[in-house]
């Protein structure tokens, strides 16, 4: 057998998709609309065994930003080994690989992690950088209850975004990325948008599930999130939300490790939009 680590191609695309498939629970119509919108603009890291690729490290270009300053970044996502290979190593090579490769040309890597894999993540030079704030909220009394939700466009939503957490260091993306997000979140049955509030334009990407709103992303803060709870509960026919802010949130909560960081530097950047 022969074994190499390359760039992914067009042909390869099948093969990545079985290697998703084996390890995540997504439709393989998810999977196949996620290469076919994105595969041009994002890079796939292989590790091949006689030409075929068996395990995947998906890469997207991002920006670490304040103010004027941007480092370049690379997400890491949807990495996955197929179960025939697993345990022999593979994913950590094709990490080190990406790690030596960022070093080289001077970027850096982000990835949101599940728990368990901190630990592993950690062992390969990643270090943990940023929190989200798990905000949650029910309808209830004193609430407000007339305001009017408009579908945003995924420029629109991205020009709001980065003028609302410019004046601290975020993740910025591109307006290519912003649409992947807009049309993946309503695949799930989400919705992205824009609405009134205090005299200002705010935005909102957010998803149901089993009764439960998982609002993605907000400039909204916990109190203003409080007065219109009810509102979003009858847009969206849920229960109660949860809402993924900013670790600075004023408000009490749980906390999940947001990114963490190879060859950047730690500075409590806000991430998010890491795709569902």
């Amino acid at each position: 057998m022969k074994s190499d680590i390359r760039m992914a191609n067009e042909h390869d695309i099948p093969d990545l998709c079985a290697v998703w498939q084996s390890c995540f629970p997504d439709p393989g119509e998810y999977i196949r609309l996620f290469y076919r919108e994105n595969f041009g603009r994002i890079g796939v890291l292989v590790y091949t065994v006689d030409g075929k690729p068996v395990s995947m490290v998906n890469l997207m270009d991002a920006a670490f930003a304040e103010g004027l300053r941007e480092d370049p970044v690379k997400y890491v996502y949807a990495v996955g080994t197929l179960p025939e290979y697993r345990d022999k190593g593979l994913m950590r090579s094709l990490l080190l690989s990406a790690a030596h490769t960022a070093e080289e040309k001077g970027y850096g890597l982000f990835l949101k992690p599940v728990p368990a894999l901190i630990e592993y993540y950690s062992y390969l030079g990643f270090t943990e950088d940023s929190h989200f704030k798990l905000f949650e909220a029910a309808p209830g009394k004193n609430r407000e209850e007339n305001i009017y939700f408009s579908p945003i466009s995924a420029e629109e939503y991205n020009r709001l975004r980065n003028r609302a957490f410019n004046g601290r260091p975020y993740v910025k993306w591109s307006d290519s990325h912003l649409r992947w997000c807009v049309k993946e979140n309503g695949f799930c049955g989400g919705k992205t948008v824009a609405f009134t509030l205090d005299g200002g334009t705010r935005f909102l990407m957010a998803c149901p599930s089993e009764g439960v709103l998982r609002i993605i992303e907000t400039d909204l803060n916990p109190e203003q999130l409080r007065r219109i709870s009810s509102a979003l509960c009858g847009l969206f026919s849920v229960s109660r939300i949860l809402a993924y802010l900013p670790e600075d949130a004023s408000c009490k909560g749980s906390s999940d490790v947001s990114s963490l960081v190879f060859n950047a530097p730690l500075r409590r950047t806000y991430a998010n939009l890491l795709l569902i």
